[in-house]
């Protein structure tokens, strides 16, 4: 699995965000950028870059800070079974408060919150790690 640092995180917003102030992406988007990063290089070419690991670090930051500035929560979009997204629960009063989003805006959300984004996408590209096509024997 791939893991980015504290540290290399905030580096890489120093240099790639430094005059915008908000919140920094959670660590667990961290995490599961990692998780999406690491299924596209398995799934690719080899990256030729001589430092491969900035541009992993490079990948998976604008990856969790796209899902964060969007306020997308990755894996879990808070979609039902029925793919309605939900907007509160109450556990005592039992009830559920659905968002007032039409069908495609809901699955688009929901995506978004298990895709790699373009940008991403494109840094590991550029980098050499073009996605490839399986291969049939027999």
């Amino acid at each position: 699995m791939l893991t980015i640092t504290p540290q290399e995180y905030a580096a890489w917003r120093e240099c790639n965000e430094p005059r915008r102030n908000f919140e920094s992406a959670p660590a667990s988007f961290l995490r599961h950028a990692g998780l999406l990063v690491a299924n596209f290089l398995a799934k690719s070419t080899p990256l030729n870059e001589n430092d491969q690991r900035q541009v992993i670090i490079d990948a998976v930051c604008t990856q969790a800070e796209y899902w964060h500035s969007l306020g997308i929560t990755p894996f879990a979009e808070g979609l039902d079974a029925k793919g309605r997204l939900v907007a509160s629960a109450s556990l005592n009063g039992g009830s559920i408060t659905y968002a007032d989003n039409g069908p495609t805006k809901i699955a688009e959300r929901a995506a978004a919150a298990r895709t790699l984004c373009l940008e991403s996408r494109l840094i590991l590209q550029i980098a050499g790690a073009t996605p490839c096509a399986p291969v049939v024997i027999g």
